[in-house]
């Protein structure tokens, strides 16, 4: 099958995320596309089976550039199989209130854009505190005292589950396959 993987990535945990997913797709016998939301913005997605959209989660939102993608491509996204991977540090926990705000968070970015993904994912990131502003370094910090105690201050953590972002894949492509 042709897959599409179209991402938006700030500080580079999405970015990470979509090359690690084209390379499990690659592995799988499929042959993909990589693209940044802003380069994808007028490809032609016709030839392709399936589209893989990745966006992280900052400030409530997702990139204005996979804002604007999804916007524009729509009708195209909601008539093919869709697989939306949602990346957040809400996902690397078990917080009600997190998993809820990540839901309004998707339904917020369906409702400004009309496209309805086939099926969503949400993927815990990473923080990457090289990449942060001061003021972002320290609200940043904030968070993750509350949420690991254990972590190491100002030290880069990942909490991507890689073994679950191929699972995911795995699965939604299983669907493609199988006509689902």
């Amino acid at each position: 099958m042709r897959i599409a993987i179209v991402f938006a990535s700030t500080e580079g945990q999405t970015l990470k995320i979509s090359q690690f997913i084209q390379s499990e797709l690659i592995r799988a016998g499929h042959q993909t596309a990589l693209l940044s939301a802003d380069a994808a913005f007028d490809m032609d997605l016709l030839p392709y089976d399936g589209v893989i959209l990745a966006a992280s989660v900052h400030v409530g939102q997702y990139q204005d550039s996979m804002v604007e993608f999804a916007r524009h491509r729509a009708v195209t996204l909601n008539a093919m199989p869709t697989l939306f991977i949602s990346v957040s540090l809400g996902a690397a926990g078990n917080s009600a209130e997190d998993w809820e705000e990540l839901a309004a968070i998707v339904g917020r970015f369906t409702e400004a854009t009309g496209f309805h993904p086939g099926r969503v994912e949400h993927v815990a990131g990473a923080f990457r505190y090289a990449h942060y502003s001061f003021v972002k370094y320290w609200a940043l910090r904030w968070i993750e005292a509350k949420k690991d105690p254990e972590a190491v201050p100002g030290e880069d953590k990942e909490y991507t589950d890689w073994d679950s972002v191929a699972a995911k894949v795995g699965d939604w492509t299983a669907g493609l396959s199988a006509g689902t």
